[in-house]
């Protein structure tokens, strides 16, 4: 006979392995392939998953077991009234009209909007949405989708909705609404290769400062490539984007080339409504 203290010991270690960890909803994201976001608006049966994409969701919870909180997801949507807003800066007109037609929709709606420039900088991106997950927002909105790792990571960490506007990935975060740049600066190229424009040069800001005047560079330079030109010479003068800035920077560009007898058919792209 087996002694008594070995049985006990062999029904604790069978006991213990019985005892599952439960599962969580990165778990089901995991099996799923999908975002933490993607998880939860399938199983609240929100908008944003594919009917397809949200059955597969479920199926893989029921398989694993998942059960979402409930409680915690009416707690987190009843007390919840803060949207944080971020924009690169509120100087250009273009940001600060988006945020004033914002304000009044989420405000009829009863949330409160909390917003704070990033100066296109990653870090003070970074740091900003740190702090505004403290405050277990409702949702947060931000501008482009050149964002750092780590950003990332907090938000869907947090597995609260994020929309990225002026900007256009097939990989968002969350939900994107906004422009492909590089498209636009190819339309640009195309069409003004179409009206005989031969000798690009470009007038814009600083490299690296502002990521969607870069795409729209790459697109311009993509058309012309496609002739075997090459965009040049290629001036980054302008401090920050602005009319006045690419004026006078064209201004500067083009006393020098005409000194110089030497002619181009662009002389700026600053495009500084699509910042």
């Amino acid at each position: 006979m087996e002694p008594t203290g070995t049985r006990t010991r062999a029904n604790t270690v069978e006991k213990n392995e019985q005892k599952q960890t439960p599962v969580k909803i990165e778990d089901v994201a995991r099996q799923a392939g999908v975002s933490i976001m993607s998880v939860s608006r399938a199983m609240r049966g929100v908008e944003g998953v594919s009917e397809t994409k949200r059955c597969e969701i479920r199926e893989i919870a029921r398989q694993l077991g998942y059960a979402p909180n409930r409680m915690a997801g009416g707690l987190a949507a009843r007390d919840s009234t803060l949207i944080g807003v971020s924009v690169p800066t509120l100087f250009d007109t273009v940001f600060a009209e988006i945020f004033e037609d914002m304000r009044p929709v989420f405000t009829k709606a009863g949330f409160q909007t909390v917003i704070d420039t990033t100066e296109y900088e990653a870090e003070r991106e970074e740091q900003w949405i740190s702090r505004m997950i403290s405050w277990h927002p409702a949702g947060v909105i931000l501008s482009g989708v050149h964002h750092s790792r780590r950003t990332r990571e907090v938000i869907l960490k947090a597995g609260i909705p994020a929309l990225e506007i002026w900007d256009y990935s097939d990989n968002p975060i969350d939900m994107c609404v906004g422009i492909d740049h590089t498209a636009a600066g190819r339309s640009m190229g195309d069409y003004l290769i179409e009206i005989g424009y031969r000798r690009p040069a470009y007038v814009g800001v600083s490299l690296g400062r502002y990521p969607r005047a870069e795409d729209r560079l790459d697109g311009l330079a993509a058309a012309f490539q496609d002739f075997d030109i090459t965009v040049g010479p290629i001036e980054r003068s302008v401090r920050h984007a602005s009319f006045e800035g690419g004026r006078n920077a064209t201004a500067a560009f083009s006393s020098v080339r005409i000194r110089c007898r030497m002619s181009y058919t662009i002389s700026t792209i600053t495009w500084h409504s699509a910042a």
